[in-house]
């Protein structure tokens, strides 16, 4: 390879010693296929808590069931999961959504809160966050375990939140379910976290300079 395009800095430090023309360019969301939630129009009811991913990463989710299972037994919330692949649970609403790719956007501005619950571990730094960004382009606020590039892309409690136990997630989820003005904030941070250095507006600048080189 003439130049290799790593996703995020961990994927660089293992490409380097084999190619030292590498340069990270994150995850890229198009901003036009992902209006903002319209906050002024929300209306009151159950919270909707959305996981949205494959299959094989059901598993993060079921991690965190206590945590949803409990909050269901103290607030009015709905879990809706848009993957291909569901979990059962008698004590939690549980809207089920098959993936489309042309209704991606729109499934996710149906959330109210997005979760994104990754592992510690090589695996998960090798990932590129494209779910969190999605629900973060879409002024959604969210939720994330601090695990792989999380941490790089959110700022808690000013465009997301992280948490890395138990007790931190049921702490965060709380405070976006109890106040709507709050989810606004985090989600419009959010928003804006992702158009100012995760659009395509914001990287195909360096890009292009990448591919004049080459």
């Amino acid at each position: 390879s003439y130049f290799v395009i790593a996703g995020n800095n961990y994927l660089k430090s293992l490409v380097e010693p084999h190619n030292r023309n590498c340069a990270v360019i994150p995850t890229t969301i198009d901003m036009e296929k992902y209006p903002a939630k319209d906050y002024e129009s929300t209306v009151t009811g159950a919270c909707t808590i959305g996981w949205i991913g494959g299959g094989k990463s059901i598993v993060f989710l079921n991690e965190i069931m206590p945590v949803l299972e409990d909050l269901a037994g103290r607030y009015d919330i709905c879990l809706k999961i848009v993957c291909n692949a569901f979990p059962d649970s008698d004590k939690l609403e549980i809207i089920r959504k098959q993936w489309k790719e042309e209704e991606e956007a729109a499934d996710i501005l149906t959330f109210d809160i997005g979760l994104s619950p990754l592992p510690d571990d090589p695996w998960s730094k090798g990932k590129c966050a494209t779910k969190l960004l999605q629900c973060m382009a879409a002024g959604i606020p969210t939720v994330s375990s601090n695990a792989g590039v999380h941490p790089d892309i959110v700022k808690d409690g000013v465009n997301g939140y992280m948490a890395g136990s138990l007790q931190e997630w049921t702490e965060k989820i709380s405070i976006l379910i109890n106040d709507i003005n709050k989810r606004r904030e985090i989600g419009l941070a959010g928003r804006k976290t992702v158009r100012d250095l995760y659009s395509v507006e914001a990287n195909a600048p360096e890009l292009l300079k990448i591919l004049k080189t080459c």
